[in-house]
Formats: structure tokens, C-alpha cells, sequence
């Protein structure tokens, strides 16, 4: 089991109780702050061999509160990501469109939250690893934060982070 960054942790201990079995894999930070949980191994650029044939991954770091990982699974051209993209529509309710907007994660591209813009302090490790997610090619991409992209996912990821590549 993983988790794309060390902000999507709160279930992992109900996880761990329910499947005793389960290997935990940690993104940057996450071991440090979740010492109740044994994790397998820290996730970096170069995937753990128990999914190396199969899955990709690209560390996203340079962000003062949290580093991210993109995995890439390669047979479905898909590309998985947590935090960084966002896309939220309109469902009609007036309450949600003015922080979607501010949030700068609306439209039928999405983005990244501003607040996580703000907080990159070294773009340059960030930008070569979006570029290295790029070059995936992802047909599809699957959100934490809005639907899942089914087709043209590439253009989607570009565009969500436009902000770091410019």
C-alpha cells in the first residue's frame, strides 16, 4: 500500500488492522510522523522492485510542506497522482465555486492548488520530475481530487502544472 504524500495518512492504521500482511510504502516524511506504522521502504524516484516491471514513479519534491509521488502504470498508460492536480467542476452549488476558483484547481483542465504553488521553494527538482511524468505519456490520469481523466491525460497533466513548467 501507498500513499502519494505524507497528507493522505489518516486510514493507513485501520488498513494495517484489517490486512496484517500489507507492506506499507512511505513517501518523504511520512515514517518520521507516523512512527506507530512499519513501513517497507521510503519512496523515491526508482520504484521498489515488488512493482518495478509494471509501475513507474516520479518523485515531485521542492515543496516546503510535502513531497509527491506520480506513479505510472505502464500497460494502461495511466498515471496516478494525489495532491498536485486537482479537478473540480461546477455542480452547481454557489458556495464551492469562489474557493475553486481562488483555488485555481476549476475548469475542465484543473490544476494545482495555489497554496501548493506558493510553497514550492526549489522548482527546479520539481520541474525535471513533471517533465519525467510527461514523457509517460499517460492516456489516462487518476485524481485524488476531482474525476479521473479518461482519455488525453497528458495534455490534463501539462496543463495542471503549466504553473511549474512556464
Amino acid at each position: 500500500m501507498v500513499t502519494p504524500n505524507k497528507l493522505h495518512h489518516l486510514a493507513l492504521r485501520q488498513w494495517v488492522d484489517e490486512f496484517p500482511a500489507l507492506s506499507l510504502y512511505s513517501p518523504p516524511g511520512l515514517a518520521r510522523k507516523r512512527r506507530d506504522l512499519r513501513f517497507s521502504a521510503e519512496l523515491d524516484d526508482v520504484p521498489p522492485g515488488a512493482w518495478r516491471d509494471e509501475i513507474d514513479q516520479a518523485r515531485i519534491e521542492g515543496n516546503i510542506f510535502m513531497t509527491e509521488i506520480f506513479f505510472f502504470h505502464r500497460r494502461s498508460r495511466t498515471c496516478l497522482a494525489g495532491d498536485l492536480v486537482q479537478l473540480h467542476g461546477d455542480d452547481g452549488k454557489m458556495w464551492k465555486r469562489w474557493p475553486i476558483r481562488l483555488g485555481g484547481v476549476g475548469g475542465p483542465e484543473g490544476g494545482t492548488p495555489r497554496d501548493a504553488r506558493l510553497t514550492f521553494w526549489n522548482r527546479r527538482p520539481a520541474r525535471a520530475s513533471v517533465e519525467r511524468a510527461l514523457a509517460w505519456k499517460p492516456r489516462q490520469l487518476v485524481i485524488a481530487h476531482g474525476p479521473s481523466v479518461l482519455e488525453d491525460g497528458t495534455a490534463v497533466l501539462r496543463s495542471s502544472m503549466s504553473w511549474l513548467l512556464d
